[in-house]
């Protein structure tokens, strides 16, 4: 009885780790499921090699496996990985030019402890979908690049603005289900009148300079809004795959962030660098033979929203790898920006261990989403942009009453739920 309790237990700590990931962060949310027992056992009772039983449970992708196989060869002292010495002298003083000031910064950014930021991110890969599918999105949170995949193969990678360590860019894995072209940008009531509105009174030519719209709603009061243009917060395309965290891939008139080396300034919402190649790939993806260039998408821009839709969904996988294995077979590690390994290796090192397979429920902070975030139905959306007007007013989304559309009939639409940390 120990022994099959022991071999079921190993499964389910195989296929999605030994901490439930609802203990980490209300910002991750994944939908797979630990292998029921009797399957586990079963399998076990018909194999020819055990050991090949038992590692079937773990994921197959190839950054998960390269990443084990990096965490054998460390523990064999294989390979090295220490903190870069920083060359003897007087220490800096403030205002004065140093050559160590970037080393110092680099050693600051090292890890520590380089076997346990490995073990995190190995369990954080337990989380995901085993199979990441043959055509798909994924970013890398850590290390602000998104990478598109096509038959297996990675065929592109850019530059990506992420959320701000106080309102992280979630992780999880969903559906991209469509491209909007043109998008507007509506700002909820209650930024109205607890930002907009003293802002106004302050400077009553502001909404005007910054090409903003306002207008009644039935019941009364002001609905604000940024129709498609230039300057719109969210450029000119905005990528949408229908989350709990309402959260999106957009354009951004803030082209200039993408030279920065860390890019955490959004809101949660994700800018990406070159998005008319962006759409270009997906739909040549999920559209294929229908001749759409970067060129034809820019000739779409203009003043009229439209929405561009999939035939089929691609998966969008969020991932947060400090640790991971690069294309030249190197191992790399980024800083923890959000504190994921923080509090991930805090439970895995405390008593909690014993029972962090369970998981835990988060009450909703309606407060959050009525103060920034959106509902998709309602065509209403946070930007996650730190142009000059939302660092003069904060965040934006909007409550507007949701207008029915053929994405909602159908039930593609997001749902007002509400994203916080």
């Amino acid at each position: 009885m120990r022994l099959s309790a022991s071999v079921v237990t190993y499964a389910h700590h195989a296929s999605i780790g030994r901490v439930h990931w609802s203990r980490v962060s209300r910002a991750i949310l994944y939908e797979v499921k630990a292998p029921p027992p009797v399957d586990v056992l079963s399998a076990m009772a018909d194999a020819k090699n055990v050991a090949a039983t038992l590692a079937n449970s773990e994921p197959h992708a190839p950054n998960y496996i390269a990443l084990k196989v990096k965490l054998a060869e460390l523990r064999a002292g294989k390979v090295e990985v220490g903190k870069t010495p920083i060359a003897n002298g007087p220490a800096p003083k403030t205002g004065a030019e140093d050559d160590r000031v970037p080393q110092l910064r680099e050693w600051h950014r090292q890890p520590d402890r380089p076997t346990d930021i490995i073990l995190a991110n190995l369990e954080r890969w337990r989380w995901m979908p085993h199979d990441l599918g043959k055509d798909y999105v994924i970013v890398n949170l850590p290390d602000y690049t998104l990478r598109v995949f096509h038959d297996d193969q990675q065929v592109w990678m850019t530059r990506i603005v992420i959320g701000k360590p106080d309102m992280p860019t979630p992780i999880m894995t969903a559906e991209m289900k469509f491209i909007t072209v043109n998008p507007t940008w509506n700002v909820p009531p209650a930024i109205v009148a607890q930002e907009y509105m003293p802002a106004l009174a302050l400077d009553p030519t502001v909404f005007a300079r910054m090409g903003l719209r306002v207008s009644s709603n039935p019941d009364g009061s002001i609905h604000v809004s940024q129709p498609p243009g230039e300057r719109n917060a969210l450029g000119r395309l905005r990528f949408n795959f229908p989350n709990k965290f309402l959260v999106y891939q957009h354009d951004t008139p803030d082209k200039n962030l993408f030279a920065l080396d860390k890019r955490a300034l959004s809101h949660g919402c994700m800018r990406v660098q070159d998005p008319a190649k962006y759409a270009e790939l997906l739909l040549n993806i999920v559209r294929p033979g229908e001749g759409y260039t970067q060129e034809g998408i820019r000739k779409m821009f203009g003043q009229g929203e439209q929405d561009i839709q999939f035939p089929r969904y691609l998966p969008v996988h969020l991932t947060y790898q400090t640790a991971f294995v690069d294309d030249e077979g190197e191992l790399e590690f980024r800083e923890d920006i959000y504190g994921r390994d923080k509090a991930l290796l805090a439970i895995l090192k405390s008593d909690e261990r014993r029972i962090a397979d369970y998981p835990v429920e988060h009450r909703e902070n309606t407060m959050r989403r009525q103060q920034g975030f959106f509902g998709f139905g309602g065509r209403s959306f946070y930007p996650g942009s730190d142009n000059f007007f939302s660092r003069l007013f904060g965040g934006f989304g909007d409550t507007r009453p949701a207008r029915q559309s053929r994405r909602r009939a159908a039930g593609e639409g997001y749902q007002p739920w509400g994203y916080y940390q």
